[in-house]
């Protein structure tokens, strides 16, 4: 039996919610064959039951020991797919929109706990004799990560690099008493082992305070204190132990630079109704221009939503003079983990440069964050922080989560835990999915909402898209289709001043092809000065001149 991780433990909380239940789903769009096999429900269930025996989320059940010793464990128990799968007929004409109505209407729906939880919802009536299968699993069974790699195991062939282990072939049946008498007594031997936990966190701190030492010096624990501190009371104690740093030094900025957050109409008291639109951006654009200027696709698609969410402000009236706070979805994975189907998601807060007007000087400030932004998360002792999640009860996290409930419209808006601006970029499939021969045309996400955030954008990359799921609650947004227009306009705008020919009075690349050699010369340095990020001296290096745009689709935008 696998006992919940502290992540596993925070999603599950999230069911005590009424409005903000995090269960997760991807969407495929299968184009259309001579025999539609992917319509054919018979077919979709023999498959997922061929495939539960490697497959460990799918047919496990949280269950804690009745004597309350420890928190959860995941137990296997029997399944029985029909109760998992269902069909629904999308409304005529069955166009992207009829799909993104039917599919915000199943995620509106929970999932139960009295058996594994996901189901599995083929959707028919689209146009063009397509069909689309809606996969949706609770966050606590499973991470970003781990869901792309879950759906994989259900194709015709095995769509990713995972291997099924042992450790994932479907256990012996046992009875209720043996379980039972395990929990028990795993329960009972954590409670007591929990001086050696606490040792085990001792030991990881200690680590993380030699590494840091060798950057930071004695400054190093102050600098973490500093980082924890929110809003202006953490930016003032920021600057104390930051002031003698010398340029190229990893900045102290605290991990929440604000708070209360900006107010913003994407903030919002969240209902149980959602809004879903979903779309592809081409990633030869995303990659050409992150090749030109030197800078991750991931900074691309932020400088990108930063010029959209500034375009819908101002449309609605809203203010654009300062930047948002935006939440980037992290993996704490290493590689290397023991509990491979378990959740290691967390994330970093930066600022979104919706302030900002011009949209390459907009790229640059975008480049300048995120880099200064996941550098001072990568100072913090995350190893200690995950043997620390396990130890937190249970009780701490359902409690949280019904307090969060229980806020005031106001203070929810301007607290909100996932900040005024959502981004997850997941790692696509390496290759196109296939079920029963046909091909996926889509695989697009479909996330969850944080209370107080009623906007989530999550991307995944798929074939030559990077393919976007926008969720949406009508308290701020009756339609989150434009979003579509809004992020293809502001990308096209970037590919036309990267295409452009070059000339003196062409704008040019903003320093972050310096940015992007200084980074490499940095990887010659010792590991602990990996961390630099020279945000200052970025600012402060002018502008080279203007070079020719070389046309590339194939790059990897790192």
């Amino acid at each position: 039996m696998q006992h919940l991780t502290g992540f596993d433990g925070m999603f599950y909380a999230y069911d005590h919610s009424a409005v903000a239940p995090s269960v997760m789903g991807s969407l495929l769009v299968f184009a259309p064959t001579q025999t539609n096999d992917a319509a054919d429900v018979s077919r979709v269930i023999a498959r997922l039951e061929e495939r539960l025996d490697v497959i460990p989320p799918l047919r496990r059940i949280v269950a804690g020991v009745p004597t309350g010793v420890n928190n959860q464990y995941w137990r296997e128990v029997p399944v029985n797919v029909r109760d998992h799968v269902r069909e629904v007929t999308v409304a005529a004409p069955g166009g992207d929109r009829e799909v993104a109505a039917a599919v915000a209407a199943i995620m509106q729906r929970r999932i139960g706990r009295d058996r594994p939880m996901w189901d599995y919802t083929i959707l028919h009536g689209l146009s063009q004799r397509r069909v689309a299968h809606l996969v949706r699993v609770h966050h606590a069974a499973t991470d970003g990560g781990t869901m792309q790699r879950l759906i994989g195991l259900l194709g015709d062939e095995f769509t990713t690099a995972f291997t099924p282990t042992d450790s994932d072939r479907r256990p012996a049946r046992r009875s209720r008493r043996e379980e039972w008498v395990e929990m028990a007594g795993r329960g009972a031997r954590r409670s007591v082992l929990l001086p050696l936990q606490l040792l085990t966190v001792a030991k990881d701190t200690g680590t993380w305070a030699k590494t840091r030492y060798e950057d930071e010096g004695l400054a190093a624990v102050p600098a973490m204190a500093a980082r924890l501190l929110p809003g202006a009371v953490g930016q003032l104690a920021c600057r104390l132990v930051g002031r003698n740093r010398a340029v190229g030094d990893t900045p102290v900025e605290p991990v929440v630079p604000r708070l209360p957050l900006p107010s913003t109409p994407f903030n919002a008291k969240l209902t149980d109704e959602r809004r879903y639109a979903f779309f592809g951006l081409p990633l030869g654009d995303l990659l050409r221009v992150g090749k030109h200027y030197g800078v991750t696709l991931h900074t691309v698609l932020t400088a990108v939503s930063a010029g959209a969410a500034r375009r819908y402000l101002t449309r609605v009236g809203a203010p654009v003079d300062e930047p948002l706070i935006l939440m980037s979805v992290y993996s704490l994975r290493k590689g290397h983990e023991d509990n491979y189907w378990a959740n290691y998601a967390s994330s970093f807060f930066g600022e979104l440069p919706v302030h900002v007007a011009d949209p390459v000087q907009r790229l640059r400030v975008a480049h300048v964050n995120n880099k200064t932004a996941r550098a001072n998360f990568d100072t913090m002792p995350t190893e200690a922080m995950v043997d620390m999640s396990r130890m937190i009860p249970q009780t701490f996290w359902d409690l949280s989560v019904r307090l969060t409930d229980l806020m005031p419209e106001p203070v929810s808006r301007r607290t909100s835990m996932a900040g005024n601006f959502t981004i997850s970029n997941i790692r696509g499939p390496g290759e196109h999915f296939r079920m029963f021969g046909h091909e996926a045309t889509g695989f697009y996400p479909v996330s969850f909402l944080f209370q107080g955030l009623a906007h989530n954008l999550t991307a995944s990359s798929y074939g030559d898209e990077l393919q976007i799921g926008v969720v949406g609650c009508p308290t701020a947004f009756q339609d989150v289709w434009e979003w579509a227009d809004l992020l293809r306009s502001e990308l096209a705008e970037l590919v036309r001043i990267v295409d452009a020919p070059a000339s003196p009075a062409t704008t040019a690349p903003p320093a972050l092809a310096t940015a992007a050699s200084r980074s490499a010369s940095a990887s010659k340095r010792p590991a602990a000065r990996r961390a630099r990020t020279g945000s200052a001296a970025l600012r402060a290096v002018p502008d080279p001149k203007p070079r020719a745009t070389r046309r590339s689709t194939g790059a990897s935008a790192g």
